[in-house]
């Protein structure tokens, strides 16, 4: 089925018709719903002031805290003759009337991470919902799967309302998400296929622009509702509203034209000329519905269908789809990281949230003429550099003055709303049936497969293999950028290879060392992926005076208790900032905080060095995928090991913070390029029957990495040393896969 056929088809339907439009905006509504619950927890969890009183007499706590030379009351304890206690009744200072979920499940004090969780599970079911309902869409329909998963959000909204204790909140806040994400997914996508090719730019800006209007109106709910439980379910009730309203909405022409669906396809197009007082283009459905009906003759539908692991084959694909990530991780990061601490500006919390929501719809409507003129690829440039020029600026000023307050929504929260658009719609784009620029490489891919030399029966030695595969998979091209995606049709046909690789043991013992070799790889990668459990392992430690080597007084008074205060020091009656602490560890242990005295105002830094690991180990994935493909996996793993080790060592020798973690962040991005490498080698050293064990027995060899590290660890102790060790490993193993 040619992507023009179906194009001209929605072309003779109108450009856009009034069913077309109609259903359009119905299916902006759906956003509506989404955003409501999206940002909810920006009212739910909203910052709310406490303080812990006596459940007898009603009464504030005396002070029990004396910092920096004024009294000031401990929420989280009480003193009742003069024996102090944990709080168990608090006053929230709220306005008459509202309530938050912190209020309402008392989320304060050792339970004061449960309000942020709350959000983090939500949007963990948002996730599995956008993997989940991609799939189900495609096999089940758009409309299906929107009315579905709008009901079902319904009835998850008011249970929400009714259940009223924590674990159950959070739990259907799961299920919420979960539910949610498909209805965003499954709009978007049914409002993409309802419009021809040249107005899907326009009607995705309007689609996600549209979100705005959700944001509003939550805003409006919070304000005059104020209590969370009933804003809870207006929220839970929208979703049956737009179920009414989208029984009556045609489905999706495309989707039925692919899925063969001649009948359906016929009704709604019946249904659409006779709405927009058109004549049936009969002629031109006879066209398509013949190509549909005769479609079982044709090579492609040979093809085993496309999934979403197809994107990660093309390195040109792949490419794409890790930059579409970063961009909407970029993007959730700043967007919903904004938004969610909106409570905690200057000012009235729901005039910033209305402000910040102008500033999105303004910046939105912007990109109806900024897109066609300008493409995708420049704004969303200039919207990352805004943000983050608005981000840093905003930091230096909070932190000179705490009063980076509107600037925060003006010039970070909104600008990042822009991506929004830019990355659906490039993701849109990708959709073989929807692509003409994909449907193209497809053509030009099967006409070069075509005049490829018949595969050989029998294959003697791999250079033979090397040379038949170069010539089927890197085809003559004009015009084309390299790395297109090919047809699965390809002249090398995987069972010539299984059956090779079938007759050279299944597995032999060559291959079954080889394969261990490899499974050792993950033992280096591990001692290094975990070595931040004792490298940055829990240190207790105290300030002490550095010209007498004595503990500072007393300074607080907590639980009853008089306990010194580790990162200030009483010197001649004045508090100073601390400068030398005692490291309470066992003799000869040492750890990275108490090398570069990560305490106090850079405690931060500690967890730090983990986050830029990893994200050296999120680089490398992308980097070292395109370079095994090209290069070889033998290659890139021996030369990752290699550069891996003296990474390690000079780890070792170089002992400042600075040093550590820059080192870290390339090793993290080597040993990336190890692992994923040495798995693929593994795979493809065994038949395929073997594979599934061959897989398991990899993964599950990393444990041995980490017990070997946890030894290490228990031996040694000092993490210098600990580290040497790590380092040396790869050279071992660079001895051993030569």
């Amino acid at each position: 089925m040619k992507s023009p056929d179906i194009e001209r088809l929605l072309d003779t339907l109108g450009q856009p018709g009034r069913l077309q439009s109609i259903s359009c905006f119905c299916l902006f509504v759906n956003l509506w719903v989404v955003m409501t619950n999206h940002m909810s927890s920006v009212f739910f969890a909203a910052k709310t002031e406490y303080s812990c009183i006596d459940k007898n007499t009603s009464s504030h706590v005396l002070p029990l805290l004396s910092r920096n030379g004024q009294a000031e009351t401990d929420e989280c304890s009480i003193l009742i003759n003069n024996n102090t206690e944990k709080c168990t009744v608090w006053d929230y200072h709220l306005p008459d009337g509202e309530t938050t979920i912190i209020s309402e499940f008392d989320l304060v004090c050792d339970d004061a991470y449960k309000s942020d969780l709350t959000t983090t599970i939500y949007f963990a079911g948002v996730m599995m919902g956008g993997v989940v309902f991609g799939i189900l869409a495609d096999k089940y329909g758009r409309k299906r799967v929107v009315i579905s998963t709008l009901f079902l959000s319904g009835i998850v909204g008011v249970v929400t309302f009714v259940l009223r204790t924590y674990v159950a909140y959070v739990v259907l806040r799961f299920f919420l998400g979960f539910f949610m994400q498909g209805v965003q997914n499954s709009s978007f996508v049914l409002t993409m296929e309802m419009l021809p090719m040249k107005y899907r730019a326009k009607g995705g800006i309007l689609f996600v622009g549209s979100g705005v209007f959700g944001v509003l109106l939550l805003d409006f709910l919070a304000f005059v509702i104020q209590d969370w439980k009933y804003v809870q379910l207006c929220t839970g009730l929208l979703p049956f509203l737009q179920v009414l309203v989208l029984w009556f909405l045609p489905g999706s022409l495309r989707w039925n034209i692919v899925q063969k669906n001649i009948r359906e396809a016929e009704a709604i197009i019946q249904r659409t000329v006779t709405f927009n007082k058109l004549t049936f283009p009969q002629k031109l459905f006879d066209e398509i519905k013949n190509v549909a009906l005769n479609k079982k003759n044709d090579v492609q539908d040979e093809q085993k269908k496309g999934n979403a692991i197809d994107i990660f084959r093309s390195p040109t694909l792949r490419k794409i789809t890790f930059i579409l990530f970063l961009n909407w991780f970029t993007f959730a990061l700043g967007y919903y990281g904004l938004a969610f601490h909106i409570s905690h500006l200057f000012g009235n919390k729901y005039l910033n949230f209305a402000i910040s929501s102008i500033m999105d719809a303004i910046f939105e409507s912007n990109l109806l003429w900024i897109v066609p003129r300008y493409g995708r690829r420049r704004p969303l440039t200039i919207s990352f550099f805004i943000c983050a020029v608005a981000n840093v600026v905003c930091s230096i000023v909070a932190s000179q003055s705490g009063e980076c307050k509107k600037e925060w929504t003006q010039y970070t929260h909104e600008p990042c709303e822009q991506n929004e658009h830019n990355v659906q719609r490039a993701t849109e784009m990708k959709q073989p049936h929807i692509s003409r620029k994909s449907k193209k490489d497809y053509d030009n891919t099967e006409k070069v497969v075509k005049q490829c030399k018949t595969i050989f029966d029998r294959v003697s030695n791999s250079a033979y293999i090397k040379y038949q595969i170069t010539n089927v998979q890197q085809p003559k091209k004009t015009g084309q950028r390299k790395g297109v995606t090919l047809s699965r049709s390809s002249s090398m046909k995987s069972p010539d290879i299984e059956g090779l690789l079938d007759t050279l043991g299944q597995p032999g013992r060559l291959q079954s060392i080889s394969c261990f070799c490899l499974c050792v790889n993950l033992w280096v990668v591990m001692t290094n992926h975990m070595s931040s459990v004792f490298f940055a392992a829990k240190t207790e430690y105290s300030c002490i005076d550095k010209n007498t080597s004595s503990h500072v007084l007393p300074l607080l008074s907590r639980n009853g208790q008089a306990k010194t205060d580790e990162c200030f020091i009483l010197m001649n009656n004045n508090t100073e900032k601390c400068t030398v602490w005692d490291y309470h560890l066992p003799d000869g242990e040492t750890t990275i905080i108490s090398e570069f005295d990560l305490v106090c105002d850079d405690a931060y830094k500690s967890d730090l060095t983990t986050t830029i690991y990893f994200a050296g180990v999120m680089m490398g994935g992308v980097v070292f995928g395109i370079l095994a493909d090209k290069y070889g996996r033998k290659r890139v793993v021996i030369s990752t090991l290699f550069l891996s080790g003296i990474l390690g060592v000079a780890t070792f020798v170089f002992r400042t913070y600075v040093a550590y973690v820059v080192l870290r962040f390339f090793l993290g991005f080597l040993m990336q390029g190890v692992q994923n490498s040495s798995f693929i080698l593994a795979l493809e050293m065994l038949p395929m029957k073997y594979r599934a064990k061959g897989g398991i027995l990899f993964v599950g060899s990393g444990v041995f990495g980490v017990l070997f590290l946890d030894f290490l660890a228990f031996v040694i102790q000092d993490w210098k040393y600990v580290q040497l060790c790590t380092g040396l490993l790869p050279f071992l193993q660079v001895l051993v896969l030569w």
